[in-house]
């Protein structure tokens, strides 16, 4: 991920947001199984809030620091969604998801950690510190979610 500015990571980002949130309403659409398919049903609409928000955050008022270019983006390949959600159709699946799940906001949490090491200035490491806390407040909720849908 050369050459990249701050836009175009979260756009990137967005974008696998927007993708999950499809793949998981069209495995909920599929799924007869309840519990599973509201798990996918919570998913798909989590995944959509968070694509929702980047989308937000970069319409946001950040004096022009979303323009900012990073000359060596860190590189980190986001999981194919449809891989290994598909290996989530299985008996254990509930659990799996939510295993998948996790690791997709790791995945995301992990490319932000790193572009806030890289900042070229304080401006951008607090967007990137940002975005991380609200990846990791986001997978708190979803672990708090799930588990509700466990005790039921």
């Amino acid at each position: 991920m050369r050459f990249k500015t701050i836009h175009e990571v979260l756009a990137w980002t967005g974008s696998f947001h927007q993708h999950l949130a499809e793949e998981y309403q069209r495995l909920s659409n599929g799924e007869s199984r309840e519990r599973l398919r509201l798990i996918l049903q919570y998913l798909a609409d989590h995944e959509l809030a968070l694509q929702q928000a980047l989308a937000a955050y970069c319409d946001g008022g950040h004096d022009g620091a979303l323009d900012t270019w990073y000359d060596s983006a860190p590189d980190i390949p986001l999981p194919t969604p449809s891989s290994t959600l598909l290996s989530a159709a299985q008996p254990e699946a509930a659990i799996m998801l939510v295993h998948a799940a996790l690791a997709f906001h790791d995945t995301v949490i992990e490319l932000y950690t790193k572009m806030a090491a890289i900042a070229p200035n304080e401006t951008v490491r607090e967007i990137f510190e940002n975005l991380c806390a609200l990846e990791n407040h986001e997978k708190l909720r979803l672990v708090r979610a799930t588990t509700a849908l466990d005790d039921c």
